[in-house]
């Protein structure tokens, strides 16, 4: 079923959500390289500081401005910041050139993520406009954190908006599907809510890579996971 592109910029609480364009890049990308390197499992395991993650998140933004699916959110509370971030592109979309030069801590990821891609990818021809890429999404939690008498609006519930907004972004710009990889239990659990289907799973603690485990025994994560879901059904979660 068609689904009316979503009316943005668009206010929730104070928030307020809108494409990620040119002028929005550099606080992206600080936003970026601030949750990253500190929140999620396997950069975090990799040792990949702020500093190794911003050429990465650079090319990855600019890339995203270009295709136009990716959303930021502004948060009045703190001073208009950009305090969350959902970067998205086509699936068939090469990635940047500039891949080849960024930190060789960044090789057991790209490792882990590209074995999951084939087995995605397996029997499959995709063309463009076809399967929108969920690459990184998230929320910089110091901003939501709850204060002892305040009534403060978690980042959990302003994630989920986000996420519902992307993918009725995606779904009014014709893509038939959309993917995305999961390398935590949180954002497992928020894609699986979402009514995402998961399509495989690599373990950490038996990912080989240049006869190492360097994921082995993540605290609270036990897997990296590749998920779709069809965008020609309604979403299963509405956020309020």
């Amino acid at each position: 079923m068609a689904v009316a592109s979503p009316i943005l910029p668009t206010r929730h609480h104070s928030v307020t959500y809108s494409p990620l364009t040119e002028n929005d890049l550099e606080e992206t990308i600080e936003c970026l390289c601030r949750v990253f390197p500190q929140n999620e499992p396997i950069t975090q395991r990799a040792g990949i500081t702020e500093k190794d993650f911003r050429p990465f998140a650079r090319m990855f933004c600019e890339l995203a401005v270009k295709e136009k699916v990716s959303l930021i959110m502004r948060d009045k509370q703190f001073g208009n910041r950009v305090t969350g971030f959902s970067i998205n592109h086509d699936y068939a979309t090469p990635a940047p050139e500039e891949i080849e030069r960024v930190t060789p801590k960044f090789a057991p990821v790209f490792k882990v993520l590209e074995e999951l891609d084939i087995i995605y990818r397996d029997g499959k021809s995709f063309s463009f406009g076809e399967v929108c890429y969920l690459l990184m999404a998230g929320v910089d939690h110091q901003f939501y954190k709850q204060q002892k008498g305040k009534t403060a609006v978690k980042g959990n519930q302003l994630a989920a908006k986000l996420f519902q907004l992307t993918l009725d972004i995606v779904r009014a710009e014709g893509f038939h599907n959309t993917i995305a990889h999961a390398t935590g239990s949180f954002s497992q659990k928020g894609l699986h809510d979402l009514g995402f289907s998961e399509v495989a799973r690599i373990d950490y603690n038996t990912f080989e890579f240049e006869g190492q485990y360097p994921f082995k025994r993540i605290p609270w994560h036990s897997c990296c996971k590749i998920y779709d879901l069809s965008l020609r059904e309604e979403p299963i979660v509405q956020a309020s």
